[in-house]
């Protein structure tokens, strides 16, 4: 499963690149996209070291993209804050006793290929358009996150029925 950490990360990279170049408050990257104000400061280190986000302190401090950084995709942010992306054991480098005569490697090898691609067909950039027409996760966001029975906010709104 993808952190929560994972998750904030590329919500709060899509607000940015919908910004519009402008340097945004933590108080109002937490309210736009539900991560708790503290923790927005947690997720962002990693990104302004690696250099997708730019930070500023003081008056008028806070964060904005990098220029170039929309071109960021999911799987470069999974992997930045999880690690290399790997089903199980077999797959990644913990190799596994079955290797030799297991028939079901074959399956979990073709199973992340295929997740590690489409992870890579999708950059911020991309992400940030389709939020902008839903206006989630932007700075003139109207969508005010569900409450679920268990009291766990939802982030983003189911998709419509067809």
């Amino acid at each position: 499963m993808i952190t929560r950490a994972t998750d904030d990360a590329i919500r709060l990279l899509t607000t940015l690149a919908n910004s519009g170049g402008k340097r945004m408050k933590v108080t109002d990257l937490a309210a736009i996209t539900s991560v708790p104000k503290n923790y927005v400061f947690k997720v962002m280190v990693p990104l302004v070291r690696r250099g997708w986000v730019q930070s500023s302190r003081g008056f008028g401090g806070g964060f904005s993209l990098s220029p170039g950084a929309e071109k960021i995709t999911l799987l470069e942010v999974l992997e930045l804050l999880e690690g290399p992306l790997h089903l199980n054991r077999c797959t990644g480098t913990g190799g596994c006793e079955f290797l030799p005569i297991c028939p079901v490697r074959n399956a979990w090898v073709e199973g992340e290929a295929e997740l590690r691609k489409v992870l890579a067909r999708y950059d911020i950039a991309r992400l940030a358009v389709g939020c902008r027409e839903r206006e989630l996760f932007t700075p003139k966001s109207k969508f005010v996150p569900e409450s679920t029975d268990s009291g766990e906010v939802r982030a983003c709104p189911a998709e419509p029925a067809h």
